[in-house]
């Protein structure tokens, strides 16, 4: 949704549709032959991640050269695009900026694209940012615009004082309270600017599929331990455990010898082990267990589950860990 609303912005700002569209919802009728077609420009992409490559992929069906500019090298170009290793050598090619950067970029707030970095920029060109709230200096911008060296812009963040302020009348807005907030900027009354609330991924249709894929990642990680894709975990993807198996998860933190004295409970246990993986990301230490399960009389099955509790309570006192749990079986049931 962000990268649609992106390519929508670079449309809208270059056949100057709002400004437009502002003339005639005050009685205006005004046509003109200042827009410009898209087809054969040159997109500057800020930040290649997952919304930065859509645009990249988006911008390029449209017939755009595309050009981007990212800090981490294992991101590969999608399509024709063509990575620029220093960002003044992107801006002074580019007609269309595309700001998709997140997160802070410094401990001073300092924004990522300034009035130096604007001077770089074609006359003429657009500026897009859907993406960090302190990605441009707003100021710098709106000078940049007044002087006609930028054609025009479209934001739909902020600076992070009004970011904040966003998020906490989000939070505590009640049915009773639908007051909206003020907005102030210099960029208010600009009328080749575009300026939104935060709308880039605010759709139905996105939040039907963050609530899709929340729940599908979920289930994964209860019913297999599969952390694919978690931000803040070893990323593991593993299949169901099958009913012969019971899956024992180990969160650890990644310093030598803990595995060791895994292996050391599991061998004092006499626990057979049908299969082992392990996976660190410099922190922390995800281990998954597959134990095999008893299937015989019903004494022989008690004793097997005496094993896994004791198998368990064991792992749990190993120095460093910081949590162990069974996952959900395919009856759902805990093993």
């Amino acid at each position: 949704s962000v990268a649609e609303k992106t390519i929508g912005d670079i449309i809208s700002l270059h056949r100057q549709i709002q400004m437009c569209s502002h003339q005639m919802h005050h009685g205006i009728w005004e046509p003109h032959h200042h827009g410009r077609e898209i087809r054969g420009m040159t997109v500057g992409i800020v930040g290649y991640g997952r919304v930065g490559r859509q645009v990249s992929v988006l911008a390029e069906t449209l017939g755009m050269r595309v050009l981007f500019h990212e800090i981490k090298h294992d991101i590969l170009a999608l399509g024709n695009a063509e990575r620029i290793d220093h960002l003044d050598d992107l801006l002074v090619k580019c007609d269309c900026l595309v700001l998709s950067l997140s997160g802070q970029f410094n401990e001073n707030h300092a924004t990522f694209i300034g009035e130096r970095e604007l001077k770089l920029l074609k006359k003429g060109s657009v500026v897009i940012n859907n993406g960090a709230p302190d990605s441009v200096d707003i100021s710098a911008l709106s000078k940049m615009l007044k002087n006609n060296h930028l054609a025009g812009a479209a934001l739909d963040t902020f600076p992070s004082q009004h970011e904040k302020r966003d998020e906490l009348s989000s939070t505590l807005s009640t049915a009773t309270n639908t007051t909206p907030d003020s907005f102030e900027s210099p960029l208010r009354g600009l009328s080749n600017v575009i300026l939104t609330p935060g709308l880039s991924g605010r759709t139905i249709d996105a939040t039907k599929a963050a609530a899709r894929e929340v729940s599908t990642k979920l289930m994964s990680i209860l019913m297999s331990g599969s952390t694919a894709t978690c931000v803040n975990l070893p990323q593991v993807e593993v299949a169901p455990p099958i009913k012969t198996i019971h899956r024992i998860v180990h969160m650890h933190r990644s310093v030598p010898g803990v595995m060791s004295n895994i292996n050391s409970v599991i061998a004092s246990t006499g626990a057979n082990i049908h299969g082992q993986l392990l996976q660190t990301d410099g922190s922390h230490g995800y281990c998954i267990l597959d134990v095999e399960r008893s299937h015989g009389k019903n004494h022989e099955r008690a004793q097997h589950r005496a094993l896994l509790k004791e198998l368990k309570t064991k792992l749990r006192a190993v120095p460093h860990t910081m949590y162990v749990r069974s996952m959900l079986r395919s009856n759902n049931t805990f093993g």
